[in-house]
C-alpha cells in the first residue's frame, strides 16, 4: 500500500503542528534515497538551523501507518531537542506528542521506529495501524 509524497508531507506537517512547531517543509531527498538503498533503516532525517526541514526517502511511502507515525514522531523529537541523541528524540516525542516508540527488529541495527501507543488524533492523521497487537493496544477493533 503506497501513499503519495503529498500525503507524507500532509501527515508530517499535521504532526509538526500538533507538536506546536511550524509546518516545516518536507522534501524527498535524493541522497537519502541512495542511502536507504544501502541501509534499509534510513527513511527520514531532519535539518535544523537556518533552513529547517524534514528530508525523506521515497520508500517511506510504502510503510504502514504505525511505522510512519513512529518515524515522523521520532524526527519531530529531533526538532524539539536538536542537541539530543536518538533516545532523546524518542523521549521528546513521547513527552510532547504522547507517542510511545518501539523498534521493529526486522530492520537492521536498533530496528525501525514504530508507534506502539499514540493518541487517537495522531492515528486519524496517518490512518489506523495494521499490526494486530498495535491495533489492540490502541483500542481499534480487530482488522
Amino acid at each position: 500500500m503506497s501513499i503519495s509524497l503529498k500525503r507524507v508531507r500532509n501527515e508530517v506537517q499535521a504532526i509538526l503542528v500538533e507538536a506546536g512547531l511550524p509546518a516545516y517543509p518536507v522534501v524527498q531527498f535524493q541522497p537519502l534515497d541512495v542511502e536507504h538503498a544501502r541501509n534499509p533503516r534510513r527513511y527520514a532525517q531532519v535539518r535544523t538551523g537556518e533552513d529547517p526541514r524534514m528530508e525523506v526517502a521515497g520508500a517511506i511511502r510504502d510503510l504502514p501507518p504505525e511505522q510512519r507515525l513512529g518515524l515522523y514522531s521520532h524526527e519531530v523529537g529531533h526538532f524539539l531537542w536538536p542537541a539530543g541523541g536518538e533516545d532523546d528524540a524518542d523521549m521528546a516525542a513521547q513527552g510532547l506528542l504522547g507517542v510511545h516508540i518501539g523498534y521493529d527488529r526486522r530492520w537492521p541495527g536498533k530496528g525501525l521506529q514504530t508507534a506502539i501507543l499514540a493518541p487517537k488524533k495522531l492515528w486519524r492523521i496517518v490512518g489506523e495501524p495494521v499490526g494486530a497487537r498495535i491495533r489492540a493496544a490502541n483500542g481499534f477493533p480487530r482488522g
